[in-house]
């Protein structure tokens, strides 16, 4: 368990690499069965190694869980504002009728709502419905009704409501953590042991083969996006903290050539510098951000690669290292 007794996550890539990796895998593994029976990969594994992958995806991401809990706060401060607008008035209507000073308008306790978190503020409504029960006869010429109260009564049950759903959805989230950190090692270990297995029977039999069942697992400080480009197409991966001393290892894995550069917005055209790399499946062209026209103060922060082909999908490896 992690220090936040969440399960501890047993691989260092983003889940979505994982999950690519799956895919890269899975067909290798189909096209490679009857060599592979022999170290224990049959359909069957297969199959259940594509359930993995597929229980894993159906786990909502942390950004949806997150997103989750601030619909709940939305919504819970949206009673919270009409709470506190009708105690403000029922206590505006008790300072004029029982005088600022007074000892009845005292009883009404602390008033700076303003100050109050939410909890504290369902508190003093039920004191402010108490109270104005209590000077209804003499306040009811200045204005306070016994409709008002009991509506604070009802105002103050939604917003009680609204922080029960926050805190569910607070759960539902580590929940979930929960369940998406076991899935993803289940998904991790299987296809770990899967691939071990499949290069080292390749590695002396078919090296090409060999290199199709590496999988990159990389410290913190290394970004691994993989995927394909099709014919004619730009595609725009998301990478974090890319500096000036970070290093690009580009690999065009399938295909004949792909374009790697910056743009000023997703799926845009290069600025004045790009790198084109031809193919090179086991091998890395290693390049400075620099060289691929990174220059976040002039807009250029959105890292895309181009498929100049007609016809051929391709596929590519980047790792980002610093």
């Amino acid at each position: 368990m992690s220090k936040d007794n969440q399960p501890e996550v047993l691989y260092q890539m983003p889940n979505g690499e994982l999950i690519n990796a799956s895919y890269e895998h899975e067909p290798c593994f189909i096209r490679d069965l009857s060599d592979l029976k022999s170290r224990g990969i049959d359909a069957t594994r297969v199959d259940e190694l594509i359930q993995k992958r597929i229980n894993f995806q159906n786990v909502p991401t942390d950004d949806t869980m997150t997103a989750l809990i601030s619909v709940e706060i939305k919504a819970r401060d949206a009673d919270v504002e009409i709470l506190t607008n009708n105690m403000q008035e029922i206590v505006g209507i008790a300072r004029n009728g029982l005088g600022a000073k007074s000892p009845e308008f005292a009883t009404f306790g602390n008033v700076e709502f303003s100050r109050m978190d939410v909890p504290a503020l369902c508190t003093a409504s039920m004191t402010i419905a108490q109270r104005a029960n209590v000077y209804l006869a003499k306040l009811g010429i200045k204005g306070i009704t016994k409709t008002m109260i009991d509506d604070l009564d009802k105002q103050k049950k939604s917003v009680e409501a609204g922080i029960i759903n926050v805190s569910k959805a607070e759960a539902n989230q580590k929940l979930t953590t929960s369940i998406r950190r076991n899935k993803g090692n289940e998904l991790y270990l299987e296809l770990k042991d899967m691939s071990t297995s499949a290069r080292v029977y390749y590695e002396k039999r078919d090296p090409l083969k060999a290199d199709d069942y590496v999988l990159y697992d990389l410290p913190d400080d290394v970004q691994m996006r993989n995927g394909e480009v099709k014919p004619t197409q730009i595609v725009t991966r998301e990478l974090k903290g890319v500096n000036t001393k970070s290093v690009f290892r580009l690999q065009v894995k399938v295909g004949d050539t792909l374009t790697f550069y910056y743009s000023k917005k997703e799926n845009g055209v290069a600025g004045l510098k790009k790198v084109t790399v031809n193919s090179n499946p086991g091998n890395y062209d290693d390049h400075t951000p620099v060289d691929l026209g990174f220059d976040p103060e002039n807009g250029y922060i959105h890292f895309c690669i181009e498929n100049p082909s007609t016809t051929e999908v391709a596929n590519y490896r980047v790792q980002v290292v610093g």
